[in-house]
């Protein structure tokens, strides 16, 4: 064979690995070294752990939800299941080590992580959502509002009888449109890498089993070293022990892993993307949670599934800032503008919403359904292509879950809706962003009606509605003995705990009482509010 004379160091890098082949390869496996010509690829190759070292790879079998976490308020955190829990005898707890279940003073509890099977289908999206005087905050469906009261159905409590006086905000429904995308179901149409552990690919072959599991190392080297069953180029580890994924998951792309429903990362620079037909108008929403420090980008409509190589926008969202920028090979970067994005801690779990109308070049980020920011590229449509792809750029461990693209009909919510701003009228914003001020009436039959100094009956259909706002009582400060729970995909109730057994959990709410919910519905539980809290040191703890 004819090699290009271009790259000499390729061939330190072979002579290095045929060495090391025997160092390199599982006991009892043929290594095959083949050299080929020196093609500098377009993109970042994959790049595949070795199979750990046993005569056959291992086979990853679902074991079942990831373990939940207990921490205390003095920062010891344990590993297990929730089992129970009753104000008088305390929080039962089975640690995988201990045969018997713990009993734990609930006066010593500061947060319990949930990992329970979600029940799936359209049944448990709802389009509603309402937001209390004391910030939680609720997803399901209005059947009707007067005066007094309003009925609100749910799929995991049933239908709700919630006093007006309790009510702050109301984001009406649509009728759910078909989703393009939505998922994420498993790795399958997904691809990911790391470009600060791997670089661009050489066609430097290594065969690690009989499967013919290959891994491709960089090209343009200066220095090879192979140590400890690792091959270290220009410093930079690219063939690395294997990282095996977690019980109930699946192989790792380029460091994320898909557990339960989810994609769940630690390592910085890590990448995973898919091409989506975005829609002229598009909604592109997530659930994300987050231990350890939060920076996340977000490139759409992307041409290229690698990191700022492609021609995109990039949402970069952290705990205080999201930004919008405009990403071209050619030109670089442009800012387009930035808002508060409202994560900062104790927050760890939100849910985001990026809407964009391509006509109109407009962009808008939601953070749990309130609007942060929203802006307008003056220059020509920047993304030439139909690639979604995640960054995580931070530091601890990242999920991803509830990823749906959608139509979106244009609507957006109040920016004001957080409570900063007093009002001294009902205000509603319909979906034109034109905005109406009165007495807001109710809501029946699909229809929300308002009293204004125009009309004294103004009825407006819902699907012309944005968000309604209604003046409100001050948040009234946190009592002792409230916990805290935030709710798989959105949502936040404070409430009284009265009972949590496997098939129901009982409550008392300030704003509608006592009710009974499904377990599976909450994610995380807050104890002791009024209370120093030490954080844990957990990476992971999703």
């Amino acid at each position: 064979m004819t090699l290009k004379p271009i790259y000499p160091a390729c061939f330190i890098l072979c002579a290095a690995a045929s060495l090391a082949a025997k160092d390199l390869a599982p006991e009892g496996v043929e290594v095959t070294v083949k050299l080929q010509p020196v093609q500098v690829l377009p993109q970042p190759v994959q790049v595949l752990p070795r199979p750990l070292p046993s005569a056959t790879p291992p086979v990853l079998v679902s074991q079942g939800p990831r373990p939940e976490q207990l921490t205390l308020l003095g920062g010891d955190s344990f590993r297990g299941n929730f089992l129970s829990f009753d104000p008088k005898s305390g929080l039962r707890w089975q640690h995988p080590a201990i045969k018997q279940p713990l009993e734990v003073d609930p006066n010593t509890l500061s947060l319990v992580r949930l990992e329970r099977e979600k029940p799936k289908g359209p049944a448990q999206r709802h389009t509603f959502a309402v937001k209390f005087v004391n910030d939680d905050e609720l997803p399901g469906e209005v059947l009707e509002m007067d005066a007094e009261r309003l009925v609100f159905k749910t799929w995991y409590a049933g239908t709700l009888t919630i006093p007006r006086k309790s009510v702050r905000v109301i984001t009406p429904g649509q009728s759910s449109p078909t989703a393009v995308y939505e998922g994420p179901t498993g790795m399958e149409g997904w691809s990911g890498g790391n470009r600060n552990t791997v670089g661009r690919a050489i066609p430097l072959g290594i065969d690690f089993n009989p499967k013919g599991v290959a891994a491709e190392v960089v090209e343009a080297v200066e220095a090879v070293r192979i140590l400890k069953r690792e091959v270290i180029v220009n410093g930079v580890p690219v063939l690395q022990p294997p990282q095996p994924a977690a019980a109930g998951g699946s192989a790792a792309a380029g460091g994320w892993q898909f557990i339960n429903d989810a994609f769940v990362n630690s390592i910085s620079g890590a990448t995973i993307g898919r091409n989506v037909n975005f829609p002229k108008q598009a909604n592109i929403e997530f659930d994300l949670a987050w231990r350890g420090y939060l920076n996340m980008a977000i490139h759409l409509y992307t041409d290229k599934l690698d990191q700022y190589r492609g021609s995109a926008y990039v949402v970069n969202i952290n705990q205080s800032t999201v930004f919008l920028n405009r990403h071209s090979p050619e030109t670089g970067q442009a800012g387009l503008g930035n808002a508060r994005s409202r994560l900062a801690s104790p927050k760890s779990s939100a849910q985001i919403s990026i809407r964009v109308d391509r006509e109109r070049k407009f962009f808008a980020v939601l953070v749990d359904g309130a609007l942060v920011g929203q802006w307008t590229d003056r220059d020509a449509f920047g993304g030439k292509g139909d690639g979604l792809m995640f960054l995580s750029q931070g530091s601890g461990a990242t999920k991803i879950s509830g990823i749906r693209v959608c139509e979106w009909d244009g609507r957006l919510p109040l920016a004001n809706a957080t409570g900063t701003a007093k009002l001294t009228e009902d205000y509603a914003r319909l979906a034109n962003n034109d905005g109406i001020s009165g007495s807001f009436k109710g809501i029946k039959e699909g229809k929300a009606c308002f009293a204004t100094s125009f009309a004294p009956s103004l009825e407006i259909p819902l699907d012309r509605v944005g968000q309604i706002e209604l003046v409100a009582p001050e948040k009234p400060a946190p009592a002792p003995g409230f916990v805290r729970a935030t709710l798989e995909g959105r949502g936040l109730l404070t409430f009284k705990l009265e009972n949590w057994t496997d098939t129901e959990v009982k409550v008392s709410s300030p704003n509608f009482g006592s009710a009974t919910f499904r377990p599976e519905v909450f994610s995380q539980l807050e104890f002791n509010l009024d209370k120093p809290h030490t954080a844990a040191s957990d990476p992971l703890g999703f």
